[in-house]
């Protein structure tokens, strides 16, 4: 999505996000150049003219998105996915207004820093995909309010949320939903200084991974176990549990 790494980033491990709205809009090449956000302008003015309240709503959204994958003055992309949130409501487009009150959610925490902000549009967010009965994405979102708990020291409540976008994804027949969670309790235990437990998730998220050759995602698994025990100055036990499983190795 952007230039930047993410290793072990939460943008990294997200099922659903920014990305797949821009593939859903046939618009990832267009919006992603420096030059671009003009066009998009012009054809709000365009639609605004016309009265066309869906395509203003679905412009501003793009120019929220604009602002977000280029990491360039995220106030105004939060600003615009607000703008068409309130719009797409307005017309009682409950998707879009889904789909932009869930990427306030992610600028405000994986650009900002601000879980408190995140969890509120988040929350939203779940909100209109309970009503559009749309359970992946309410699953997805739910996993990514455990992990905002977890920051905020909230780790009962991260739990809890984390295990019922878990039973979600277990009878929707999503396993990698289930191992993407895994993860997410695995941030929940770290936040808390549970290093045993957050090993444990770590390595069940690893080994659904390994088996399904996303090396990609083991590296980093693997990467995420090694800060996580460097940052807590846990090398014995570290060293300790790399032998037992092996983790450098991915295959």
């Amino acid at each position: 999505m952007t230039q930047r790494s993410f290793l072990p980033s939460l943008h990294w491990f997200r099922l659903f996000g920014v990305i797949s709205i821009l593939i859903a809009f046939g618009q990832t090449s267009q919006i992603s150049g420096q030059g671009d956000i003009s066009f998009l302008r012009i054809d709000k003015i365009n639609a605004e003219k016309n009265n066309n309240r869906y395509q203003t709503a679905l412009l501003n959204e793009k120019i929220g998105i604009y602002f977000y994958i280029n990491e360039i003055n995220v106030d105004s992309g939060i600003f615009y996915f607000k703008l068409g949130a309130r719009q797409f409501e307005e017309i009682d487009s409950l998707l879009g207004a889904a789909n932009c009150y869930q990427n306030v959610c992610f600028a405000f925490y994986e650009l900002k820093k601000e879980p408190d902000s995140a969890l509120f549009y988040c929350d939203k967010a779940v909100i209109l995909w309970n009503a559009l009965d749309k359970r992946l994405k309410k699953a997805n979102l739910q996993k990514y309010m455990g992990v905002l708990l977890a920051v905020q020291g909230k780790i009962a409540e991260a739990k809890i949320i984390i295990n019922k976008a878990i039973d979600i994804f277990t009878q929707e027949n999503y396993p990698e939903g289930v191992a993407v969670c895994y993860f997410d309790l695995a941030i929940a235990y770290k936040e808390n200084q549970d290093l045993d437990s957050c090993y444990h998730f770590t390595t069940k998220a690893r080994e659904f991974w390994l088996a399904k050759g996303d090396m990609n995602r083991v590296s980093g698994l693997n990467n995420f176990l090694l800060e996580t025990f460097m940052e807590h100055k846990k090398y014995r036990k570290m060293v300790k549990k790399l032998l037992q499983t092996s983790v450098i190795k991915t295959k």
